[in-house]
């Protein structure tokens, strides 16, 4: 069979030639153009999260996602399908024949902070919690109202929800990087700290110091010491095989 092919595209002799015109497209000296991209930091964060994701499910790993979000006690949809027979302003009789509804914005009534696990079987239940913000409701920002205590409580109380969906496979929490679900449990030295303020640190951990040890040294010692204690998900890992994974 004899195959012939065809070309579409003009022949370039050199720019800018007409299909180039058609695109909307001139060749020119730029001057301020703009361009899409792809940061390489996100694109490196993405790969090392799916890459996490991938070695979790090898293992079987039971992922469940959390997150949260919020809503009002009078919430209505901005569009819907209407009734265009009724009058915007019907009579008492019209109102009493038919449910012509309350004309009410999204965002009227209370806010509250809905809380939840899913996997890929469903949401875990018993875990969906309802919030009721104590917040303006001009206030769009609800990870405000969300805290380490509040965040840490609803946690503990569902992971025993979440290893029974698991059904004695090893659970695995992702979460985001929201400041609530992450905090150190006790402060650490920094660069900043003071000797004895670092020699103390140590001493109370029983970890032996030596007296001739230099500042720098001392730091080395704390960093090797808190891979353990600093971030709230080795605290949830040691609960029973429950992991965290970011995302």
């Amino acid at each position: 069979m004899e195959v012939s092919v065809i070309s579409v595209v003009d022949k370039v002799d050199g720019p800018p030639s007409r299909n180039s015109k058609g695109l909307g497209l001139s060749y020119k000296i730029n001057k301020g153009q703009r361009f899409i991209f792809e940061r390489p930091d996100l694109a490196r964060k993405r790969v090392a999260y799916l890459q996490t994701i991938a070695e979790a499910r090898s293992h079987e790993s039971c992922l469940v996602f959390i997150d949260e979000t919020w809503v009002f006690d009078r919430m209505t949809k901005k569009r819907e399908w209407n009734d265009n027979t009724i009058p915007r302003l019907p009579p008492a009789s019209i109102v009493d024949e038919y449910s012509c509804g309350e004309t009410a914005a999204k965002n009227k009534g209370r806010r509250a902070i809905v809380i939840g696990a899913i996997t890929e079987e469903g949401v875990v239940p018993g875990c969906t919690r309802v919030i009721i913000s104590r917040r303006a409701s001009v206030d769009q920002d609800y990870h405000r109202e969300m805290n380490h205590p509040m965040f840490e409580e609803w946690l503990r109380e569902c992971i025993p929800r979440m290893q029974y969906v698991a059904a004695g496979r090893p659970v695995a929490v992702v979460i985001d990087n929201a400041p609530y679900r992450s905090r150190q449990l006790e402060k650490i030295p920094s660069n900043s700290s003071t000797k004895a303020t670092i020699v103390d640190y140590l001493r109370s951990k029983g970890v032996e110091v030596a007296l001739d040890s230099s500042e720098k040294d001392l730091l080395q010692e704390v960093a090797h010491y808190i891979t353990l204690l600093t971030q709230l998900h080795a605290f949830v890992s040691s609960r029973g095989g429950v992991g965290a994974l970011r995302r």
